[in-house]
């Protein structure tokens, strides 16, 4: 499966499976999504392999700088390789 076709189907599974206001993803195909609450951050990670996408359950982190939050799992990503694929998505 091509990166490209993996983000496509991570992307059409965020909009049904879990949430996501940005995805993330590596070149060996394992993504990250978040969605920032109030006073939270909902975080999803999973694989997409050539036959199933697989996605842990969403996880809430409670934090009252959800931005500060945000930013530093940012630069943790971007540190390691991975890139941004999909943002601003609402469903």
């Amino acid at each position: 499966m091509a990166l490209t076709k993996a983000e496509q189907t991570i992307q059409v599974a965020a909009w049904k499976e879990f949430p996501a206001q940005e995805i993330w993803i590596k070149d060996d195909k394992y993504f990250w999504a978040y969605e920032k609450g109030d006073s939270c951050v909902y975080i999803t990670s999973g694989t997409c392999t050539e036959s199933s996408l697989t996605h842990k359950k969403t996880e809430v982190v409670k934090t009252d700088e959800v931005d500060v939050f945000i930013d530093k799992l940012i630069i943790e990503k971007i540190a390691d390789k991975w890139k941004c694929f999909s943002s601003e998505l609402f469903g």
